[in-house]
């Protein structure tokens, strides 16, 4: 790499370092002019390319998607979205390229949520089911290739798991990875009260499209203290 290519490439990170900076700012105080700027300095990023260093390309390409997120929010302007969608396509893409250095790889199942999930938000504001087909897809694929035992795995399984609870996708196959998710996550997280309400939630709504009883009174345990008794085993075809 020459000295100029250096160069760009730590003022590049710079520029992305400052964008994070700003984006975050915006989160915790909710100044809106902080999160116009790092779309600004974002957009000038990837403008300019950075072709030479694909760890700052993605990492510009991500950080361009999470502020456009919220940008779309406020905006109430789902091309924000479509925005997202874009970049973190491109990301996640780049991370599996020849080029990619070893620690940008490793973010590729990150990109991909996140993919998933923007694909999630824009289908609730257009109600476009491709969207959501897609985003089941890549969580798929995100939950396929997390490893047994990997700390991600249960909060992967609960947002596989709340994709299909959408729209009755697969409700048996949906209330068997909450339950997988629900019995690997630790006790003191916070986010295993959710997930336990989210699988009972299932079963409230199989009980009504099927009338079982068994499922309605596993619905009416979620106002109840409930710990699942042994880890449950998910099989093609089975039933929770």
């Amino acid at each position: 790499m020459t000295p100029e290519c250096r160069d760009h490439s730590a003022l590049g990170a710079h520029s992305v370092n400052l964008a994070i900076g700003l984006t975050e700012l915006y989160q915790a105080d909710g100044q809106p002019e902080a999160l116009q700027e790092s779309l600004s300095i974002l957009d000038q990023v990837v403008a300019d390319g950075a072709d030479s260093d694909v760890g700052l390309r993605v990492r510009a390409l991500s950080a361009h998607a999470a502020a456009a997120v919220p940008a779309a929010v406020v905006a109430g302007d789902v091309r924000g979205l479509d925005l997202a969608v874009e970049r973190y396509r491109s990301a996640a893409a780049l991370c599996l390229g020849p080029d990619a250095p070893a620690a940008t790889r490793l973010r590729y199942l990150t990109y991909l949520t996140n993919l998933a999930d923007v694909l999630r938000q824009r289908h609730q504001h257009t109600g476009g089911r491709h969207d959501l087909d897609e985003s089941v897809t890549f969580m798929e694929d995100v939950v396929a290739r997390t490893s047994e035992g990997d700390p991600d795995l249960p909060r992967r399984q609960a947002v596989l798991a709340s994709l299909l609870s959408m729209g009755d996708l697969d409700l048996d196959r949906a209330m068997c990875l909450f339950a997988l998710a629900y019995s690997d996550t630790a006790t003191a997280d916070p986010r295993r009260a959710s997930i336990l309400t989210n699988l009972e939630h299932a079963h409230v709504v199989r009980h009504e499209q099927e009338g079982g009883w068994a499922d309605l009174r596993r619905g009416l345990a979620a106002h109840r203290p409930v710990v699942l008794p042994e880890r449950p085993r998910c099989r093609p075809g089975s039933r929770p």
